[in-house]
């Protein structure tokens, strides 16, 4: 009796401690992992060679976003027309501007609301580095090359086969299904999706679902360690923001006191060490509740017990680059460029910074943020506002659960992740006239063959193209419900 009164303190600390412990422990044992397997059946031979070779002549149209001239647009679409007979004939298909597309299947109920599938065909130049002629569209070893293979002409080549297919089988639709193939994706879809947006606006037409290009299944996911599907529920905001410093041009022998140079230097670092506070989002939060059953037993520990760990899963989270993006706004310096001699001064020296906005701030937000920032400095700053953050579709829906179902049938047991897209699309012009936007990409790809999208070598595997258009083929029939 003497040591507890003596020690009754201690005991009663360590007694809390004990309690908490072993309720955190319960928690994070309630996070259970779950077996992800992926499914190696192979697709369909002859719709995979079809839709190969298809890919393959749509690679050789240099749909370039930034031409003047459309005549490769024209081109490439007279080619879709006769590649697609029964497409052409049973649909009703229009030109965009020349370049784009835009397909309605009807469907025999007029009563149900549609669903769109969107793509795009314009690209981005080739750059250097290539092995491939990426214009060529070579196939080999089971991939097809060139520009545009895996963003995003393989994906507009699986949408059209898929119908096409299911056209050659008699099957009629339910509900009405269109497809939309933007041309300027790649500079902002401003023209090509907006204005497309814009006209079903005008007609009335409001969609229960669009889904367009994003994520991918990924065989060795950075979240999750083995294979998962991330179907993009939410994107964030996108602007771009020039900064500009300014000085009298003369001999590099005759400096200023305070040069344009180090101007821009102090605001490219003031933008580079601000940083964001990381946040939850309802997206974020369906993205770690999905995601927890496979995280990293001290990831898990954490995101288990964030009523009390939730800073330190925050900060351990957003260490990592990749991971960061999802918690908070970014801003990357991307551009750096002026003068004109080794030894005058510029006149003008300009960075191009490219920010994304995570939803629950606006555009205007992070503008007046920066504005604050770089106070004080010689700088001018031109803003362009490209989209606000969109809204976030639901992850616990009729819709979302067809799309995870159908994953699963040509992926196998896998994970379908509600993700958050870093990047932008054209899907978010439509939000406007849809209940859900979702982004999604069905092809099983790798880190490298992700990454070759707007680099060297892009390339799509032939096996990956036909299970897009399998997977396509199948969710077209189970959307009809």
């Amino acid at each position: 009796m003497e040591f507890l009164k003596e020690h009754w303190l201690i005991l009663l600390i360590g007694l809390i401690v004990l309690v908490f412990a072993i309720f955190m422990i319960s928690r994070y044992r309630r996070v259970r992992r779950r077996p992800a397997e992926l499914k190696r059946a192979a697709p369909d031979a002859a719709l995979t060679a079809r839709a190969a070779e298809t890919l393959s002549q749509l690679i050789g149209f240099r749909t370039f976003s930034v031409a003047e001239e459309e005549g490769e647009f024209v081109r490439q679409n007279l080619y879709l027309r006769e590649r697609f007979p029964l497409l052409c004939r049973q649909l009703s298909v229009s030109a965009v501007d020349g370049r784009g597309l835009l397909c309605r299947w009807r469907g025999a109920d007029e009563s149900l609301r549609p669903v769109l599938f969107c793509a795009h065909t314009d690209v981005v130049p080739a750059g250097t580095g290539w092995i491939h002629d990426p214009f060529a569209g070579t196939r080999e070893n089971g991939y097809i090359y060139g520009r545009g293979a895996v963003d995003c002409k393989g994906p507009a080549v699986a949408i059209l086969e898929a119908v096409e297919h299911l056209l050659s089988t008699g099957f009629t639709p339910r509900r009405d299904v269109y497809i939309e193939l933007g041309y300027d994706e790649e500079t902002g879809g401003k023209v090509g999706a907006g204005r497309m947006a814009k006209y079903f606006r005008e007609k009335g037409i409001e969609f229960e679902m669009v889904l367009d290009e994003g994520d991918f299944v990924m065989n060795d996911s950075p979240w999750t360690r083995q294979p998962a599907a991330f179907v993009d529920v939410a994107e964030k905001g996108v602007v771009t923001m020039r900064v500009t410093a300014h000085d009298q041009p003369g001999h590099a022998s005759r400096p200023s006191l305070r040069s344009c140079a180090a101007e821009l230097a102090e605001a490219v670092a003031r933008i580079e060490a601000a940083k964001f506070r990381p946040r939850m989002t309802r997206t974020t939060r369906a993205f770690f509740r999905e995601l927890a059953p496979y995280m990293s037993p001290l990831d898990k520990f954490l995101y288990a017990n964030l009523w009390l760990l939730r800073p330190v899963f925050l900060r351990k989270i957003c260490r990592d680059p990749y991971k960061n993006a999802v918690l908070r706004s970014t801003a990357a310096v991307t551009m750096l460029y002026g003068g004109k001699a080794p030894n005058v001064l510029p006149e003008k020296l300009e960075a191009i910074v490219s920010i994304r906005v995570l939803q629950g701030q606006s555009t205007d937000d992070v503008i007046k943020f920066y504005q604050m920032l770089l106070s004080g400095l010689e700088v001018e700053l031109t803003i362009d506002k490209d989209s606000e953050p969109s809204a976030e579709s639901d992850a616990d829906n009729h819709y979302f659960r067809t799309i995870g179902r159908v994953i699963r049938q040509h992926f196998g047991e896998i994970p379908v992740i509600p993700a958050l897209l870093a990047s932008a699309t054209d899907g978010r012009k439509f939000e406007s006239v849809a209940h859900q936007v979702y982004s999604f990409v069905p092809m099983q790809l790798s880190a490298e063959e992700i990454a070759s999208a707007h680099g060297p070598e892009e390339r799509l595997p032939e096996a990956e193209l036909g299970r897009a258009v399998e997977f396509y083929r199948d969710l077209i029939v189970a959307l009809q419900s």
